[in-house]
């Protein structure tokens, strides 16, 4: 019962708005510069892939690097742990990761830092996560690796309250790792 009411709720929460209260101060004008920088850093840069989804109204572009063909999908409610690589589009440059390795590569700070998959409860996750997450992740399997674009109304660093900057379209490098049920979770 309780997946239930999550889901609904979950459901009447994504599409009540389709964007984050973040999002609104984004001008669709704003939109429109950063698909292009997206699909022109695209040009510019072919990425190898296996399978694509591209929404062109939301700007949001996903390339599958891997996929594993499990059948498991997320669902509302659902415990997922995901590797992931945050980087900025306009530099190329890495902004978070969960991978020790890679933020050896970039020089990153590694005090006070536990690199380990994030973990969360898919679909309760507005206002604390990337929202662009819960746009990609319902389209994943547990084992898929995908790099993902999205415009900054969906990494909610618009609007000037995180530590995002304002404007900047972000790349996601994600493995979706595990997916466990509610059930499981339990």
């Amino acid at each position: 019962m309780r997946r239930i009411i999550l889901g609904l709720l979950s459901f009447m929460i994504l599409f009540s708005g389709c964007e984050s209260e973040n999002a609104k101060p984004q001008s669709d004008i704003e939109l429109k510069k950063e698909i292009q920088e997206i699909n022109s850093f695209i040009q510019k840069n072919p990425i190898p892939f296996v399978k694509e989804y591209n929404n062109p109204n939301l700007g949001v572009r996903v390339f599958w690097t891997e996929i594993s063909g499990t059948g498991k999908n997320p669902s509302f409610g659902d415990t997922l742990q995901v590797d992931y690589v945050a980087r900025y589009l306009r530099s190329n440059w890495v902004l978070d990761t969960s991978i020790q390795s890679v933020a050896e590569d970039y020089g990153m700070s590694l005090s006070k830092r536990n690199f380990m998959p994030l973990e969360y409860i898919f679909g309760s996750s507005f206002g604390r996560l990337i929202s662009g997450f819960e746009i990609v992740f319902p389209l994943m399997e547990e084992g898929d690796k995908v790099i993902a674009f999205f415009p900054s109304r969906y990494v909610d660093g618009n609007s000037g309250q995180s530590h995002l900057p304002t404007n900047a379209p972000l790349i996601f490098e994600l493995e979706l790792l595990e997916i466990k049920s509610e059930a499981e979770a339990d």
